[in-house]
C-alpha cells in the first residue's frame, strides 16, 4: 500500500511526493529500465515496460494508481513515446484521464509532464486536447510551497512557445495562448510571470533570433502593451536587455511601458539594469535614451531609490551636450527631478548646465 495513500497525507505538490514515494518511484525506474534494455537493442520498443504499464492502467488491478504514480508517469510520457509512440497514443487517456472523477490523476500527470518536459512540436499535436482541458480547468493548478516553478506559469511558457512556432495564431477562438490570459485576467500575477521569462528567454538568445519568430515576438509585446497592464509591463527591463531586438525598437516601447507604469504609479523594476542598458545605447541613440531617463525620474523625490551615480550622469552630460533643445530640456528636467529628490551628488552638474545654458 502506497504510504502517503494510507495515511492520507498527499500534499498540493503531487510530483514531489512521487518523487519521495517507493511505490510511484518504482514506475520511474521502471522507465529507467525500458532505456537500459534500448541501450542493449536500440529498435527494441520494451515489451516489458508496456506489458508493465498495461496492468497497472488496466481495471481489474489489485491496486489503483495514486495521484503521485500519475505525476511520475506524466513526468515520463516523452520518455515512453520514444518506447512506443503508437501505443503511447492510443492510452494517451490512460496518461491523462480527463472524466471528471478523476480530475486530482489528469492534473497530478498534466502538471508533472509540464514541469519536467520543454516544448515539444510533435507532443503539442498529441496532448493538444488536454492543452484545452487544462484551460477549462485552471483552477485546478494549485500553488506549490516546495517547487519554484509553478505549474499554471510553466503552462503559460509552454503555450508561448507553441505560438512561436505558429501551432496555432496569437488572437482568436483558435489562440490557447489568448485563452490563457482570459482565463487568468483575476490573476494578472501569471501575466506578469509569463512577461518576465520571456524577457529572460529573449535576453539569454544572443544578438540573432529567427526573423519570423522575432516578428511574433513584437506582435506579441505590442498585443501586451495595449492592455496596459503594470504589473506585467513593469518587467521590460528583463526586455531592454534582449540584443536580438533592435535598440531603437526597446527604447521606443520602453518609454511607452514607464508612461503606463507611472500612471498607475507602479515602479518599473530593476533600476541598476536599466540603468546600464541606457548608458550603453546613449551613444547612438542620445535622444530615446535621454527621453526615457527623463521619464524615470518623474516623481521620484518621495522614494528612497538608489541610482548609479556614474552611469546617469554619462546619461545627464549627453544631454547637456547635445544642441537638439529637446534633448537639452528632457536632461534638464531629469537633473531638476534628482535635485528636488535630494540626490546632491549630482549639484555640480546643475552649474555646468546653467553655464551651458547663459553660453547657448
Amino acid at each position: 500500500m502506497d504510504e502517503n495513500h494510507q495515511n492520507g497525507l498527499y500534499c498540493k505538490d503531487p510530483l514531489t511526493v512521487g518523487i519521495n514515494n517507493t511505490r510511484s518511484r518504482a514506475l520511474d525506474d521502471l522507465v529507467k529500465f525500458g532505456f537500459w534494455l534500448r541501450r542493449h537493442e536500440p529498435e527494441c520498443e520494451v515489451p516489458e515496460v508496456i506489458k508493465f504499464l498495461e496492468n497497472r492502467f488496466s481495471s481489474e488491478t489489485d491496486y489503483s494508481l495514486t495521484p503521485p504514480e500519475y505525476a511520475i508517469l506524466g513526468k515520463n510520457y516523452l520518455s515512453i513515446c520514444s518506447f512506443n509512440e503508437k501505443w503511447a497514443i492510443d492510452h494517451k487517456s490512460d496518461f491523462f484521464p480527463q472524466a471528471e472523477s478523476k480530475r486530482q490523476e489528469w492534473y497530478a500527470a498534466f502538471s508533472s509532464f509540464l514541469l519536467c518536459n520543454g516544448a515539444v512540436k510533435p507532443l503539442f499535436e498529441i496532448l493538444k486536447d488536454d492543452f484545452n482541458f487544462g484551460l477549462q480547468h485552471l483552477s485546478d493548478f494549485k500553488k506549490h510551497d516546495l517547487i519554484a516553478r509553478q505549474p499554471l506559469d510553466v503552462f503559460g511558457e509552454r503555450l508561448f512557445n507553441y505560438y512561436l512556432w505558429e501551432m496555432f495564431p496569437l488572437k482568436g477562438q483558435e489562440s490557447l495562448l489568448e485563452q490563457f490570459y482570459q482565463q487568468t485576467d483575476k490573476k494578472r500575477e501569471h501575466w506578469a510571470n509569463l512577461f518576465k521569462d520571456i524577457g529572460h528567454r529573449l535576453g539569454s538568445t544572443g544578438k540573432h533570433l529567427d526573423p519570423s519568430m522575432k516578428d511574433r515576438v513584437k506582435k506579441f509585446f505590442k498585443w501586451r502593451i495595449k492592455q496596459e497592464e503594470p504589473i506585467e509591463l513593469r518587467y521590460f527591463t528583463y526586455w531592454l536587455q534582449s540584443e536580438c531586438l533592435e535598440v531603437k525598437w526597446r527604447l521606443r516601447f520602453y518609454s511607452k511601458v514607464i508612461d503606463v507604469c507611472k500612471a498607475e504609479d507602479c515602479e518599473v523594476e530593476n533600476w541598476e539594469i536599466y540603468l546600464k542598458e541606457l548608458s550603453q545605447m546613449l551613444p547612438k541613440h542620445t535622444a530615446q535614451v535621454v527621453e526615457c531617463f527623463s521619464k524615470l525620474t518623474d516623481g521620484i523625490e518621495n522614494k528612497n531609490i538608489y541610482i548609479q551615480t556614474e552611469e546617469a550622469k554619462t546619461i545627464l552630460k549627453a544631454g547637456f551636450n547635445s544642441k537638439d533643445s529637446v534633448i537639452f530640456e528632457n536632461a534638464k528636467r531629469a537633473l531638476n527631478n534628482l535635485l528636488r529628490a535630494d540626490k546632491m551628488e549630482f549639484m555640480d552638474l546643475a552649474v555646468g548646465k546653467d553655464k551651458q545654458a547663459l553660453e547657448k
